[in-house]
Order: structure tokens, then C-alpha cells, then sequence
């Protein structure tokens, strides 16, 4: 039996799709809605209202959203995934974290392990 390295049985596998090679292709909507889900939880876990001056997405929150990904994903995410200051919108954060885990789940993809 063959399964691929570093991708667990997780509720989103049904939804997954194989590329031309059999291989599970990028799931960016699933990406996409932990992205969003971490970064709603944690902005309404926020204990007061953030300044105008403060990221909306900031350290903590990408944190959050970093672990999220790692423990579903079964992905290991860059420390510069997490720039200093945070981001300053949703929409920057999500496109960012997005395309290093498409680039992290490419390069995962051209291992395969007989079991």
C-alpha cells in the first residue's frame, strides 16, 4: 500500500482531488477557510478593540493560524512566514500563508513511501 510522507488522514482528505501523477493536488480552499477560521477566532478572543495604529493580523494572531495549519496540515511553515509587525489585512495574510503552503505542499508531493 502507498501513502504519501507528511500527509495525515484528516476531514479534509475526502475533498482532495489527484493530480495526473495520483497525487492529492493542493487543497486551497481548505487552506483558505482554516486561514480565515483561526483569524476570526482569534480576533474575537481579543480581549479589547485593536488601536487603528495596530495590523489587523498581528504576531499573536499568526501564531494561532501558523499552529493551526501545522497541526492539520501535518506542514511545517517557515519562521518568515510571520513577518515582524504582522500584516496590515486579512486578504495580504491569507495570500501570503496560501502560496508558502502551496509551495511547501509542491515540494512534499515527489515523495512517495511503500508501506
Amino acid at each position: 500500500m502507498s501513502h504519501l510522507v507528511g500527509f495525515p488522514d484528516m476531514h479534509y482528505m475526502e475533498a482532495w482531488k489527484a493530480d495526473a501523477r495520483g497525487l492529492p493536488m493542493f487543497p486551497v480552499t481548505a487552506f483558505e477557510d482554516v486561514i480565515r477560521d483561526e483569524i476570526a477566532a482569534a480576533i474575537n478572543d481579543r480581549p479589547v478593540p485593536r488601536e487603528a495604529w495596530e495590523p489587523e493580523v498581528d504576531s499573536l494572531v499568526m501564531v494561532r493560524v501558523v499552529l493551526r495549519i501545522e497541526e492539520e496540515f501535518a506542514i511545517n511553515l517557515p519562521d518568515d512566514v510571520m513577518p515582524a509587525g504582522g500584516f496590515e489585512s486579512v486578504e495580504h495574510c491569507v495570500a501570503t500563508i496560501i502560496e508558502t503552503c502551496r509551495e511547501r505542499w509542491n515540494a512534499g508531493q515527489s515523495v512517495r513511501e511503500e508501506v
